[in-house]
């Protein structure tokens, strides 16, 4: 089976640092290599010369030799570089002779290949919310041409949007191996993700002032005029300790912050890479969602658990699918009830946390559930 994968212009796969999508196409990719299936990749320039994509012998198309990342703030370049990009992926794929097309961008590559009438089935992965309006006009439109198939990454991603058919719902994988397991926690609280109104970095500094115990908010301010005004009048103010400031060794530094007597303190570490993320994890008591939208599906939720560390969240959007109510944290209504449970962490073990994502959120399970969808796919195709 040849599956053409259509990735993003803005990041290599796998990305440097943060790049949700396109670490699940990677993934994806590495998830399946023991599955009869060869993919063929539409990424960036930076992609075809990774290490870790040329050992997996995937072939890489591309128009732009870098992830245009760092434009992603100009909506006039945004629309170009997009177009551009969907358009050589079209041209590339219809090259390769793929039996299926896995897409994982957003308007303007659906547009295509929705208006073209002879060319493989085509599965769009849902990675966004699906409550806009126009989002919901776009999918009923690209739906009813033929041989087009859906795919949510949670089972809460389609009750905003539940008369659009889908194929099936395949939750995000990560490889487990990579993230640290440590049983012996540190003193502090973790919020971690975009800084912005939605993710509840304001109601995560309630909190730990609550109960007395530090915070660390890792992450960047979101780059829209809302996230810039909620960090500079929110959050800002009442950060105590600016370790983003610091060029390396954030984590000793972290470390030796907390001695006998003083005071707890709200932490502000920056964007984390990898190393860092893994160990700000292993070592929380537990990762804070205290979101307030219906998030599809929050990745830093299994990152955490993978590290065996509990995750209290809200019971908004992907978080009840996530976390095993009482067994790995705990799904919560308000900041009583995430307090309450703050203080009851002793009853989750770190394994059966880290033993939750194996079973379902692992790259291996992933590859295999995508796996499953196209072979019904070819299967509904031959029946036409």
């Amino acid at each position: 089976m040849k599956v053409g994968l259509v990735s993003t212009v803005w990041l290599s796969v796998p990305p440097n640092g943060y790049g949700g999508i396109e670490s699940v196409i990677y993934n994806l990719i590495l998830g399946a290599k023991d599955l009869n299936v060869n993919f063929k990749l539409f990424s960036v320039g930076e992609t075809a010369t990774h290490p870790d994509i040329k050992k997996l012998g995937t072939e890489v198309g591309y128009f732009s030799e870098k992830g245009l990342y760092e434009e992603i703030a100009d909506p006039d370049k945004n629309t170009w570089n997009e177009a551009v990009h969907a358009m050589f992926a079209w041209q590339w794929l219809e090259k390769e002779g793929v039996d299926i097309i896995h897409n994982h961008t957003n308007v303007l590559f659906p547009t295509i290949v929705w208006a073209k009438e002879k060319r493989p089935p085509v599965l769009i992965t849902l990675h966004g919310p699906l409550d806009i309006p126009i989002v919901q006009s776009f999918y009923r439109l690209i739906s009813k041409q033929k041989g087009i198939y859906f795919n949510s990454i949670s089972e809460a991603q389609r009750k905003s949007f539940p008369d659009l058919e889908y194929i099936g719902t395949v939750y995000n994988g990560i490889r487990v191996e990579n993230f640290q397991f440590l049983s012996k926690k540190k003193d502090y609280l973790l919020i971690i993700g975009r800084i912005t109104p939605v993710k509840g970095q304001l109601e995560a500094i309630e909190v730990a002032k609550r109960l007395k115990k530090d915070l660390v908010i890792a992450g960047f301010p979101e780059q829209t005029p809302e996230g810039e005004k909620y960090w500079q009048e929110k959050i800002y103010p009442q950060i105590d300790v600016f370790l983003n400031q610091i060029r390396k060794d954030r984590l000793e530094t972290l470390w030796k912050l907390k001695k006998n007597g003083e005071e707890p303190k709200i932490i502000y570490f920056g964007e984390a890479n990898f190393r860092e993320k893994v160990m700000l994890f292993g070592n929380a008591l537990c990762t804070l969602m205290p979101i307030s939208w219906e998030e599809p599906f929050g990745m830093v939720m299994i990152e955490s658990l993978a590290c065996g560390t509990p995750v209290i969240g809200f019971n908004k959007g992907s978080v009840p699918e996530i976390v095993e109510n009482g067994k790995t944290g705990f799904v919560v209504n308000n900041l009583k009830e995430m307090i309450e449970a703050i203080n009851t962490l002793d009853k989750i073990s770190p394994w059966a946390c880290r033993h939750r994502v194996e079973k379902y959120f692992s790259h291996q399970v992933m590859a295999k559930n995508y796996y499953n969808l196209y072979q019904e796919i070819l299967r509904r195709e031959r029946r036409e």
